[in-house]
């Protein structure tokens, strides 16, 4: 964008739909300037078939020439689009950019690429096939041997990714500065032969007390590094990963080495991933940098993510949070964000989510690496609805050829919304399924009566999630967002005001675009 300031596409990739925005931050001592570019934009959109984006754009404009605006230090919402993720991830990402760009902008106007996926952790909790098996190389001396590594996981994965281990000699007293033992060069050599014998390509190094002094783990990391060298030369060894704990996690031995060996059995699946991205975007012409989001609210280049993609299992919740602020202008808040399969919400406190304790618990297991502190149910627009309650089964990506609503014969809680009239906050396009053929379809199969009770439930639920999230027995200020956000009614209890933002359907591809960059 040359003098005028950035424009960024984010995209996020949930399990129902991948969303993109785009935003352009400009730069204050060019007013004038922008502000005839904001207008060629709008009328570009206008042109473009894309009259509320445009709308949006134009109050976004007058807000951003007022003094002290919102957007001057936040940045303007150019265009934003919703697509259903596909089968093959980079195609829905393809398609999303295509569409926000579509017809306005060009892809060598784009400064940089900024993508959010829950792609690595759902591998973990669907127990994938994508997942690689792990080697272990405890550094622990006679210390820890009653608790091996794959202790602490599910049986079921730890039949996934175990793949061989090692109690060698090393590890750290307390304090870090004493060693229990030495570490033993000969012993790692005869690491390396066994995971080479069994092609393990995935290999964590944790010793104990590491995050005190990572010095030890260090070094045999260099060890096993240059052994993979001597053994099967560069362009091999670049095929494996190697995983140091201390960057992964903190203090306590075994949450530590499991949340490596979870970081470690995605390593493979991370770098196809990138590189498939890295692809999507050389097909659309787009030149820019490429990051991915991460957990505790920065972005990151793929280089880092590729290493370390346990970083990015949490940055759904991130992004959403994120975004919710920026799209709202409220940094303390309770942020609701339905999906087509869960409902997520956190606590905002100075516009970054608030952070979860020592414990996290990802696919069953307990790792200590931090989250946000959110609380997740099977409640969104794709649940489907039984004469038992509402979900937490869903149709997902699936909502817009099941749902009654959609031509299909699954009675899902967005058919409920429809039923119950609850159409006030959704978009035109949904107001005119609703009230077209897809409500009546809809209308013809449940009953007002059954609606209602169905609602109820569901609203029952929205309050139980926003008890938990807040942090005394004051109403607090929610927001609303994610592309199930029709289906939270007004009045809820323990609610101050209820904000709904206009881009609140993509909010968790606008929260990719305000994250801090770490290099």
């Amino acid at each position: 964008m040359g003098k005028l300031g950035s424009l960024v596409v984010g995209i996020d990739v949930g399990g129902t739909n991948t969303d993109a925005a785009l935003v352009f931050t400009p730069h204050e001592q060019a007013s004038a300037a922008v502000v005839a570019q904001l207008e060629v934009w709008a009328a570009a959109l206008d042109s473009a078939g894309r009259a509320e984006e445009a709308d949006e754009l134009r109050a976004q404009s007058v807000r951003w020439q007022a003094p002290g605006g919102a957007a001057r230090r936040r940045g303007l919402i150019l265009g934003w689009v919703k697509r259903s993720t596909t089968a093959d991830v980079t195609a829905g990402v393809q398609a999303a950019i295509r569409a926000v760009l579509q017809d306005v902008w060009q892809p060598d106007e784009v400064d940089a690429c900024l993508v959010g996926t829950t792609h690595f952790v759902n591998a973990i909790v669907q127990r994938s096939a994508e997942l690689s098996p792990v080697a272990v190389l405890r550094l622990c001396g006679p210390a820890s041997g009653a608790l091996p590594p794959f202790v602490s996981l599910p049986a079921d994965l730890a039949a996934i990714v175990r793949g061989h281990y090692l109690l060698a000699q090393g590890g750290l007293e307390i304090d870090g500065q004493q060693e229990i033992t030495a570490i033993d060069e000969a012993e790692i050599v005869d690491f390396v032969d066994t995971c080479l014998a069994k092609d393990l390509h995935c290999i964590v190094v944790c010793g104990v007390f590491s995050p005190v002094s990572s010095a030890q783990e260090e070094h045999a990391v260099e060890l096993i590094e240059a052994e993979l060298l001597r053994r099967v030369g560069a362009t091999a060894a670049a095929g494996f990963a190697v995983t140091a704990s201390h960057e992964v996690a903190g203090m306590g031995l075994l949450e530590r080495e499991s949340a490596s060996i979870l970081n470690a059995t995605v390593q493979p699946l991370a770098q196809r991933t990138v590189a498939s991205l890295r692809h999507a975007l050389t097909e659309l012409d787009l030149s820019c940098p490429l990051y991915l989001t991460q957990n505790d609210g920065t972005v990151a280049p793929t280089a880092v993510a590729e290493r370390l993609p346990i970083r990015t299992f949490s940055s759904g919740p991130t992004n959403s949070m994120r975004g919710a602020a920026f799209i709202s202008g409220l940094d303390d808040a309770v942020v609701v964000d339905v999906g087509g399969t869960t409902t997520d919400v956190g606590l905002l406190v100075g516009g970054f989510p608030r952070q979860a304790g020592l414990r996290a618990e990802i696919g069953g297991v307990e790792t200590n690496y931090t989250i946000p502190d959110t609380v997740s149910v099977g409640l969104g627009g794709g649940s489907i609805v039984r004469t038992t309650g509402v979900g937490p089964n869903s149709v997902g990506h699936r909502l817009i050829t099941e749902a009654l609503c959609f031509g299909g014969s699954t009675v899902t809680a967005t058919d409920v919304a429809i039923v119950h009239n609850a159409m006030d906050s959704a978009d035109s396009s949904m107001r005119a399924l609703a009230a077209g053929e897809g409500g009546d379809a809809a209308r013809a199969v449940v009953t007002p009566a059954d609606a209602s009770t169905a609602w109820d439930e569901m609203q029952r639920s929205f309050e139980d999630l926003i008890d938990l999230a807040r942090l005394s027995a004051d109403d607090v200020p929610v927001i609303v967002v994610g592309g199930g956000a029709i289906l939270v009614g007004e009045g809820l209890r323990g609610v101050s005001q209820l904000e709904r933002p206009r881009q609140g359907g993509v909010a968790n591809a606008v929260g990719t675009l305000v994250l801090e960059c770490l290099s």
